[in-house]
């Protein structure tokens, strides 16, 4: 089973909560399975592990489907909202004291503190430009990948970087051996 950590869950929560409104997060939370309601509706600890897919892949799902006509851009908001929160504390020092090189070149370490098992690593770092590919991630779907883009995109903005495009060509949502993040910024 992959596992994620609380810090994911709630965030999901709060992002619904934020850019959605508090009657749109009542609607979703009618269309969450009862083992998802029950986590959602309890306090969420944040060094908790919680069931990836029941619990953070499914209701995010759901709520592409239910306010981004089942976009996965609502995933990617979702993930840069979630960058938001968790770079104005524990990782605040590490964003603010680094460049957007060295937030990419140190990503292989951040993943597995938030999702259990999962293995990334750098493959190529440039100037500019990198490629970080996720080699070990059991089930891991298109919302989740698109979370993740949009944690790294905030990340890299807040250390910095500009213009960025963040680019998924291979995916393990789609059958392939890995997921590979092409990410340039200036």
């Amino acid at each position: 089973m992959t596992e994620t950590k609380g810090t994911a869950v709630s965030s999901l929560a709060e992002f619904i909560k934020t850019r959605h409104g508090a009657e749109n997060f009542g609607k979703w939370m009618d269309g969450l399975t009862p083992a998802a309601k029950a986590v959602y509706k309890a306090a969420i600890m944040p060094s908790d592990w919680y069931d990836l897919d029941a619990i953070l892949a499914k209701p995010t799902e759901l709520m592409c489907k239910m306010f981004y006509d089942g976009a996965v851009e609502g995933a990617f908001e979702c993930g840069k909202f979630s960058a938001e929160i968790a770079l104005k504390g524990v990782y605040k020092l590490f964003v603010v004291l680094g460049s957007p090189k060295f937030i990419i070149g140190n990503a292989s370490t951040i993943l597995p503190t938030y999702y259990r098992p999962s293995t990334m690593e750098t493959v190529k770092i440039e100037k500019n430009a990198t490629i970080i590919r996720i080699t070990s991630f059991p089930n891991l779907d298109t919302y989740i990948e698109n979370r993740l883009a949009g944690w790294m995109y905030k990340a890299l903005e807040t250390s910095g970087g500009k213009e960025i495009s963040m680019k998924i060509p291979v995916a393990l949502s789609k059958g392939a051996t890995c997921t590979e993040f092409h990410v340039t910024w200036s």
